[in-house]
């Protein structure tokens, strides 16, 4: 393939430019300039526009002019699905980050406007390791609510359940002891996500936010708490959280039994 049968060939298939250039490394701006013949074509663009695309082509000069074999027409049209596809998936993944990010945003005024009863501030580390995950509840501004809630010591639910400053594997921390285990699940899920969440969002933003009911139970009571998270980026992640208590008794009140 020459270069002006490479010039042709860019005006007329069904590549995307945003495809050929992202394969290739040669800008888009570049692309254009050719198929309107304002530059020409350097050496080392065009070997790498070989390399890439070569085999699309079989130059076959003869009486009847160039022709491709059948095997290189089904080769041809192999390689533009498989071009369409990796073009699908990266679309996909632009939506993907816009939709997350709306939602985002969504939480991200729910923690800013809530007024809460206590806050917590948990760090991760080993997010980006082989590592097991580990996490620490570094502060707890006020656990009298929660105490008076579920009708415990303040320095009992501390000491024995919240245990600050304390490293622990993400899922072996005390407090998960007084977590519903359903509730309990969905949080593991969503820590466990967190390395996903990281490689989508870690050069785009610097903070996302997360929302979960939460039901602590101890001693027959609960307390049933909305819990607003902002995590903050860095090697071991800042978890920033404001908890509402939005309504708390017996555990037998809750089932519908009387005490």
């Amino acid at each position: 393939m020459g270069k002006h049968e490479m010039v042709s060939w860019l005006k007329t298939t069904d590549i995307p430019i945003s495809t050929i250039s992202r394969e290739t490394g040669i800008s888009r701006n570049t692309l254009y300039n050719w198929i309107l013949g304002n530059t020409e074509i350097r050496d080392s663009n065009y070997k790498k526009i070989e390399e890439e695309y070569g085999e699309y082509f079989l130059s076959q000069n003869n009486e009847e002019g160039t022709k491709m074999h059948q095997e290189e027409r089904e080769k041809q049209a192999n390689q533009l699905i498989h071009y369409q596809q990796k073009e699908i998936e990266a679309l996909k993944a632009d939506l993907a980050i816009s939709e997350a990010k709306a939602n985002l945003n969504k939480v991200d005024n729910e923690y800013e406007q809530c007024i809460p009863h206590f806050e917590t501030v948990v760090q991760m580390r080993g997010v980006f390791s082989l590592k097991a995950i580990e996490r620490m509840i570094q502060i707890c501004d006020d656990l009298r609510p929660l105490a008076k809630a579920l009708e415990i010591e303040e320095r009992l639910l501390r000491e024995e359940y919240f245990k600050f400053g304390s490293w622990f594997k993400n899922n072996e921390h005390p407090v998960d002891k007084i977590i519903d285990k359903e509730n309990l699940n969905v949080l593991k899920q969503a820590t466990n996500g967190v390395p996903k969440q990281a490689k989508l969002f870690q050069f785009t933003m610097s903070a996302f936010y997360m929302k979960f009911d939460i039901c602590y139970n101890l001693n027959n009571r609960f307390a049933l708490t909305k819990s607003y998270c902002k995590i903050n980026w860095s090697m071991t992640p800042i978890i920033e959280t404001k908890n509402i208590i939005l309504h708390s008794g017996s555990i037998d009140q809750l089932n519908g039994t009387k005490d």
